[in-house]
């Protein structure tokens, strides 16, 4: 029956212009709302709209979060900003077996909608859907599978949704909201902390807050639809949320075991390369070459670092990796350093690079304290190693060239 109810919905759509006439008054609206995953791109959850006729047998999700890995220079796009995300619409019955298969859990919340409201909220699903209308330019905070639902559901009532505050009343930074789903002391949060510049360390509105799922579910728990006028009232936006899975509960995840995560693994490679340095200083010989080899390692993975963070800040237009100040010290100038710790007689250009870099890792520090982007405290060790590796290239021992 659903089959059949779905074809006749996709008949009518066509034939009517993307109206929501075809649907009957027992029609329910629903936002559902999926805890993370273990993958990254699902580690912020996942939101989508339910539209169910039981009397035409239609049961519909419309689901903004879909994308195409085999587009055409994806990852590229990926990293500059530029992926299109599409709204799709499919049989519910086909969303639910992914959430159950990774053990996430699937809320569903009722909005309740004059017949008004919700053939609007509909009529504009549908239109949305169609084939011109169904691509849009995918950004992770402003305008992803959590925000475009919000939109839809707002533009839909009749006046104004007036958002109870789930929140606590001291708002949360961009990069705070990502690492309670990220955790603080992962690798992945290493990573993020690395592209995200000064404008993740903003405080996150109530609205602009919304972007994670979870959060919305719990603003819309609380939220009231407000009409103004002669006939004022206010009403509730939604019912209480009801579990269509039970799976894990509580939204962060790790990817570290016991003490293989960032901060105790930086110390001790702190640690050793401060050893070989000291060790190489005073015996030379077959120390410095081996110190040769960890100085080109560490400034290729910094310096590789470094040029991502460049074209991040200056050409990506993701909107929390600007003015990014780790760039003065994950420098793109550390690549050439590897030129000057093997090459003979390039004192004078280690001189000249290696202060520089000096300066901008000094500069570095200061301007944390003037600006206040959020430190990473794995940045400490990698930072008094890069410190540390770039000044023994420009002051090297007796004898060494």
């Amino acid at each position: 029956m659903k089959r059949y109810g779905i074809l006749l919905l996709i008949l009518l759509l066509g034939l009517s212009g993307g109206r929501a006439a075809t649907f009957s008054d027992s029609t329910v609206v629903s936002l559902i709302t999926c805890s993370p995953g273990p993958e990254v791109y699902a580690r912020f959850g996942h939101t989508a709209l339910r539209v169910r006729d039981p009397l035409n047998g239609v049961d519909l999700v419309f689901n903004y979060g879909v994308f195409d890995f085999s587009t055409n220079h994806f990852y590229v796009k990926f990293i500059k900003g530029e992926t299109d995300y599409k709204l799709a619409a499919y049989d519910f019955r086909y969303f639910l077996p992914e959430y159950e298969e990774r053990g996430s859990s699937v809320w569903e919340q009722r909005l309740d909608l004059t017949p008004a409201e919700k053939a609007r909220l509909i009529d504009a699903l549908l239109v949305n859907y169609r084939p011109e209308n169904r691509v849009y330019r995918y950004n992770f905070v402003f305008d992803n599978c959590s925000t475009r639902p919000r939109d839809k559901i707002e533009e839909a009532v009749d006046g104004r949704v007036d958002y109870g505050g789930g929140q606590t009343a001291r708002p949360l930074t961009f990069r705070q909201w990502i690492a309670r789903y990220v955790g603080t002391d992962t690798w992945l949060m290493l990573g993020i902390d690395m592209i995200f510049g000064l404008v993740s360390d903003r405080p996150a509105s109530l609205r602009e807050s919304m972007f994670l799922p979870e959060v919305l579910m719990q603003e819309v728990e609380h939220a009231r639809i407000v009409s103004s006028g002669a006939g004022a009232s206010e009403r509730p936006l939604a019912q209480p949320a009801v579990a269509l899975v039970q799976g894990g509960s509580g939204p962060l995840l790790t990817d570290s075991i016991g003490w293989l995560k960032p901060l105790p693994v930086m110390w001790l490679l702190a640690v050793l390369v401060g050893l070989l340095t000291y060790i190489a200083r005073r015996r030379g010989g077959g120390w410095r070459t081996g110190l040769r080899v960890a100085d080109t390692v560490l400034f290729v993975v910094a310096g590789l670092i470094g040029c991502i963070i460049f074209f991040l800040d200056f050409v990506s237009l993701h909107p929390l990796v600007g003015d990014n100040l780790n760039v003065l010290w994950l420098n793109p100038l550390l690549l050439p350093m590897v030129v000057g710790v093997w090459m003979p007689g390039t004192h004078r250009f280690r001189q000249v690079l290696g202060g520089l870099l000096l300066f901008c890792m000094a500069a570095a520090c200061i301007l944390y304290i003037i600006c206040g982007q959020s430190l990473n405290a794995a940045f400490v060790p990698l930072w008094m190693m890069l410190c540390l590796r770039v000044a023994d290239a420009v002051f090297p021992a007796d004898g060494a060239d």
